[in-house]
């Protein structure tokens, strides 16, 4: 797990809407391309389906504690 690009990616999250809005709509997989990810790392990032940053997160940190783990990601309501 990169647990850097992780943290990369939730901080500019935190500090850009539109980096935050484009990573929760249609954008994602854009956004991530310029990430140092493992394919594992991003076909997870790119399963995830959040309404909030919050949703998002809180995915990504499930992750990042249980990479080896049969964790699927949250899916929308």
């Amino acid at each position: 797990m990169s647990l850097r690009e992780m943290e990369r990616i939730i901080g500019r999250a935190i500090i850009s809407d539109a980096f935050r809005e484009g990573l929760l709509g249609d954008r994602r997989a854009e956004l991530l391309k310029y990430f140092y990810l493992s394919k594992e790392e991003l076909e997870f990032l790119l399963k995830i389906r959040a309404d909030t940053f919050v949703e998002f997160s809180q995915a990504v940190n499930d992750f990042r504690e249980n990479p080896e783990g049969n964790f699927s990601p949250p899916k929308k309501k």
